[in-house]
């Protein structure tokens, strides 16, 4: 999955209210092939996120993963894991109260940093810790014309 370069447009961030998470990713969903998560922190083995209790709906779409230097932490490997864009994914999202709600402190490994990728492109990124969501010019028209004032 290395193939895949983020563009990120400060202009195109966004705040999503929390009574519009679920029409933001319904817009988002639609244009999504696959759903990168961070992982915090790094995985051994994938078998550590098919363990977690969490994340055993979504491990059916699970498609890799592999190793980045982190953006955060000089010297530091992160995980990055891919899934599919399916019904398990779409569900799992739709459960949360926004893109950021991931966090356990009790658990062993988290997701974060949430990439949604479409056909060609990432379309939507995020950075957890910043609370910050940053969407595609294309997608950028939608997501405002569904938004509920």
């Amino acid at each position: 999955m290395k193939y895949v370069k983020c563009c990120n447009n400060a202009r195109n961030a966004i705040i999503i209210k929390e009574n519009e998470y679920q029409t933001f990713i319904d817009v988002i969903l639609r244009h999504t092939e696959i759903v990168c998560f961070t992982v915090c922190p790094y995985l051994d083995h994938v078998d550590e996120l098919r363990e977690d209790i969490r994340y055993k709906q979504i491990m059916g779409s699970y498609i890799d993963s592999e190793f980045t230097e982190s953006i955060h932490t000089e010297n530091c490997k992160e995980s990055l894991v891919y899934f599919k864009a399916d019904y398990y994914i779409r569900e799992f999202l739709k459960e949360k109260k926004d893109l950021f709600d991931f966090f356990d402190e009790n658990a062993s490994v988290n997701l974060e940093d949430v990439v949604f990728i479409g056909k060609k492109s990432i379309i939507c990124d995020t950075i957890t810790h910043e609370k910050y969501c940053a969407v595609s010019d294309e997608l950028l028209h939608e997501i405002k014309k569904n938004r509920k004032y």
